[in-house]
């Protein structure tokens, strides 16, 4: 590789096609997530909702980030502070942030151990999280379903999300390969 084939990345997000690498920061990402909807919504496809998806490769098994999200003595390790009980198929979980006193309820819909977890959360989102098993690590993959392509808040809520998501995943990762606890620590930053 010739130092000419390096590309220095700008910003904490890149999109990769091929060989090229593309950095930009948040503005630009705003900026494409706009010019993305517009498209969309010129093409008038029907029946797609808009959905946000995040990936984190970690250093362990899929049966053991598995285990981290349904039992509910390990997830306060990583993200909520509590959890009801074991996560089931057809079950409602009641998940707990003492820090913030907040709980909400999400209702499991698909189990498929060490693989795939489905569940719904108010408001018609649902969220895929599935563990894709590689040679000494896993793939962890979120996806949340639901979003509004016709909301006026629709980039400041994809935004959120995707912080809320990468955020999470990366305290399981904290948890899971240098059992260090990371959870309760992000700080949001006031834009006005």
């Amino acid at each position: 590789m010739k130092n000419e084939d390096i590309v220095k990345i700008k910003g904490p997000y890149y999109i990769k096609i091929g060989s090229l690498i593309i950095g930009f920061d948040m503005f630009v990402l705003g900026q494409l997530i706009r010019r993305m909807l517009s498209l969309v919504k010129k093409m008038k496809v029907s029946g797609i909702g808009m959905n946000n998806l995040s990936q984190m490769r970690i250093q362990k098994p899929a049966n053991e980030i598995f285990e981290a999200f349904v039992d509910p003595k390990k997830i306060g390790n990583f993200w909520f502070s509590s959890s009801s009980e074991r996560w089931e198929e057809g079950k409602t979980i009641t998940l707990r942030y003492e820090e913030y006193d907040a709980q909400g309820d999400i209702d499991i819909t698909e189990i498929q151990e060490n693989k795939k977890v489905v569940f719904e959360l108010p408001g018609n989102h649902k969220v895929t999280i599935k563990f894709v098993q590689e040679e000494g690590s896993t793939i962890v993959e979120v996806k949340e379903e639901g979003f509004d392509e016709n909301s006026d808040d629709l980039i400041p809520q994809l935004i959120d999300n995707k912080e809320g998501w990468v955020y999470m995943l990366t305290c399981l990762k904290g948890y899971m390969e240098y059992g260090v606890n990371l959870r309760a620590s992000l700080v949001k930053c006031d834009t006005n």
